[in-house]
């Protein structure tokens, strides 16, 4: 869902798999094809809703340009299933995880991919702050942890037992608490 306005965006796999972006009010569609046969499994609109980024199951990170138009740009690279992304309020780095079990901070428009963080298992969910400054993600060992977003400092961890490996994370507004939903429960820490 786009932060600023009332849009949305789905991954489809028809006979030719896309990104349909629905503008809620008008009803009206928008459809941008997929550089490759892939899916999309993660998507994110950055803070001010001019970038959309997605990530596939072939590891890669992309992002369209929604004011400028055109195809989509690879922005990084995972070794296998690229799971989730964020953008950094900066709307100049992007954050992404896979199941290479690395979360990585890359730059938009340097092309920089490093390493953030390296789970002990798979990574399926990743959120950003308000201010940009932590970094949630959820990982297959059922841990919800926050970094810094500047180092990569772990400065939180905790664990759900019984909750799913799969799950969406996000930061309330206020950056206070963050949410963890899988298809069991709903999970609040306050950091």
């Amino acid at each position: 869902v786009s932060p600023v306005d009332g849009r949305v965006c789905e991954s489809r796999r028809d006979a030719v798999p896309r990104l349909r972006i629905v503008d809620v009010d008008s009803g009206v569609s928008t459809f941008h094809e997929a550089p490759d046969a892939w899916a999309y499994l993660g998507l994110s609109f950055s803070a001010d809703a001019s970038a959309l980024g997605a990530t596939s199951a072939d590891g890669k990170v992309l992002r369209w340009d929604l004011r400028a138009g055109g195809p989509a740009r690879v922005v990084g690279l995972h070794s296998g299933v690229a799971h989730g992304l964020a953008f950094l309020p900066d709307g100049r780095h992007m954050v992404s995880c896979g199941v290479d079990r690395h979360l990585l901070r890359l730059g938009i428009q340097d092309g920089s991919s490093e390493t953030l963080a390296l789970h002990q298992q798979l990574v399926t969910a990743v959120a950003v702050s308000p201010d940009g400054r932590r970094v949630a993600s959820w990982s297959g060992e059922r841990v919800l942890r926050i970094f810094d977003a500047a180092d990569g400092r772990i400065l939180a961890a905790w664990q759900a037992l019984g909750a799913g490996e799969h799950a969406s994370v996000r930061f309330s507004a206020d950056g206070r608490e963050v949410e963890v939903d899988d298809d069991q429960a709903r999970r609040v820490w306050f950091v």
